[in-house]
């Protein structure tokens, strides 16, 4: 098995959950552009702001080259993984409830808990565990993508592709600068990230999306310098008329995602041969713990920012260094206990 894991896809979730927890940081360095007064930083920070917002999408990605071409019945997907991540939000919520009443003394209200499970968790860093309810979702609709996938064409993929730059990019930019609400119109191959997002890993993975290399990958490479700067064109323009808001962060973002895991897989699968046996296995295990790291990285934070409390850009590069750091050796040692390991 671990002869025919695939480098690039350890390399891009670890990347992705780095980005994760940048996304995190607030005030010191996700949203730090909204307190920038030179307009330069401003971009920059912006850009970077724009561009963490693949973590996710990449993460999807990954589930669908690993996952869609496997041969799995129903009872075993929804015993071996769908019941797993229902566990895993019940613990991890639970735990998160408890440590916070302990800190702020705060009661335990048992029903709170039950409805915050039911409805997706919201407080504190537990907040990013809407990803556990999305990739639930994303593992119960399963049996159909795989049907989806394994039987999809190059022509498909172009169609598909052209309704995400339509309904994810070209009607947006339109609808605000015509002050327009949304369209009524809804595509959910494009705009469920639980659907779009996992094809696509699945089609690149299996060299469905690209006929002829170069020029599909100068498309898709202009296409994803547009969307950055799509999207951070229009959040600094709402920004400067007193509206702030995420809406355009993700503008076009599929294309930014796409071309991320692409280029990622395309160098990884070139330099195939400079990566040795101990660069492989401390890859491998990295990888391996990045699901714990997301699962734990909020205990970090909450220790992390009591040290790090002056909201400067460079302390949110320290705090994802140190959260990782930290994240990652206390999964490490969680994976070596029976029975933990089995859902870290």
């Amino acid at each position: 098995m671990e002869k025919s894991r695939k480098i690039y896809i350890d390399i891009i979730k670890i990347v992705a959950i780095l980005l994760v927890i940048f996304n995190h940081t607030g005030e010191s360095g996700f949203l730090a552009y909204q307190k920038q007064g030179n307009i330069y930083i401003q971009i920059i920070e912006m850009c970077i702001t724009s561009f963490c917002k693949i973590a996710v999408p990449l993460y999807f990605m990954c589930s669908g080259a690993l996952l869609l071409g496997k041969n799995e019945d129903i009872k075993e997907l929804l015993r071996k993984r769908v019941l797993k991540y229902i566990i895993i939000i019940i613990i991890f919520t639970v735990l998160y409830y408890i440590i916070l009443s302990f800190r702020d003394g705060g009661e335990i209200d048992i029903n709170w808990i039950l409805r915050t499970i039911y409805t997706s968790t919201t407080f504190s860093f537990s907040g990013a565990y809407w990803f556990l309810y999305a990739y639930i979702s994303f593992l119960i609709m399963l049996p159909l993508l795989k049907i989806i996938a394994q039987n999809i064409t190059g022509e498909v993929l172009k169609y598909i592709l052209g309704i995400y730059a339509v309904f994810g990019g070209i009607l947006p930019i339109f609808e605000k600068f015509m002050g327009l609400g949304g369209i009524a119109i809804s595509i959910p191959i494009v705009s469920y990230q639980t659907i779009f997002y996992p094809l696509l890993g699945y089609c690149i993975d299996q060299n469905l999306i690209i006929e002829n290399e170069t020029k599909e990958q100068k498309i898709i490479g202009l296409m994803a310098l547009i969307s950055i700067i799509s999207s951070v064109s229009l959040t600094l323009i709402s920004f400067k008329h007193g509206e702030v808001s995420e809406t355009y962060y993700t503008l076009l973002g599929g294309f930014v995602t796409i071309f991320t895991f692409f280029m990622m897989k395309k160098i990884c699968e070139k330099r195939q041969y400079k990566f040795g046996k101990r660069k492989k296995e401390t890859i491998r295990w990295i990888s391996n713990c990045t699901f714990g790291i997301f699962l734990l990285h909020g205990y970090a934070f909450m220790t992390i920012n009591e040290v790090l409390n002056q909201n400067r850009y460079y302390e949110a590069w320290i705090k994802v260094i140190c959260v990782f750091v930290m994240s990652l050796l206390a999964t490490s040692v969680l994976k070596k206990i029976p029975v933990i390991n089995r859902f870290i």
